[in-house]
């Protein structure tokens, strides 16, 4: 084999990793943009419960922050690939071995290897995604409790409604 085929070969197979480091980077800008789309959804809806938002949000979070998690580390494992096809190619001068294989590679899995190694080294993930939850439930608890500020408070017993106004209002109807 020639060295100009040598050099295609090369070329050909790391285009080829290449474009599944790309396609795993865009998968994972194609997450981030439906998680916002999807939060603001959430936001946009009223609830009444902020218990309710606050799940709401959190499992979505959760959902779409494993997702992209998963993306990452498979964008990882690909640029492994790439590294070690390219020593392999250029030092060991082996055109046989693996060739246009596409296999990430596996590792034994542990909870504190997976946390350390992905979580820890990802921490603008952990930001983003939870940052943006923690900041909405609290402006959603908040906005909540600025509406019930009011004084007004309605206490519903079967099919009557009282309406209370201001604390002294309260106070007189309990004495």
């Amino acid at each position: 084999m020639s060295d100009s085929d040598k050099q295609i070969l090369l070329h050909k197979e790391l285009d080829l990793i290449q474009s599944c480091i790309n396609r795993m980077a865009q998968n994972s800008f194609t997450i981030k943009g439906w998680y916002f789309a999807l939060i603001i959804v959430i936001s946009a809806w009223k609830f009444n419960n902020p218990l309710f938002y606050g799940c709401t949000l959190l499992v979505a979070t959760v959902i779409f922050y494993v997702l992209n998690l998963q993306f990452y580390i498979y964008e990882r494992r690909f640029r492994e690939v790439y590294s070690k096809r390219l020593k392999l190619r250029c030092e060991d001068d082996n055109y046989i071995d693996e060739l246009y294989s596409l296999k990430p590679g596996t590792e034994h899995f542990s909870c504190n290897l997976f946390f350390k190694k992905y979580v820890l080294k990802n921490k603008m993930l952990v930001f983003m995604y939870f940052g943006i939850c923690i900041l909405l439930v609290t402006s959603n608890l908040l906005m909540n409790i600025e509406q019930r500020g009011t004084g007004t408070v309605n206490l519903k017993d079967d099919n009557i409604e009282i309406e209370i106004k201001g604390l002294k209002s309260l106070l007189n109807s309990l004495e």
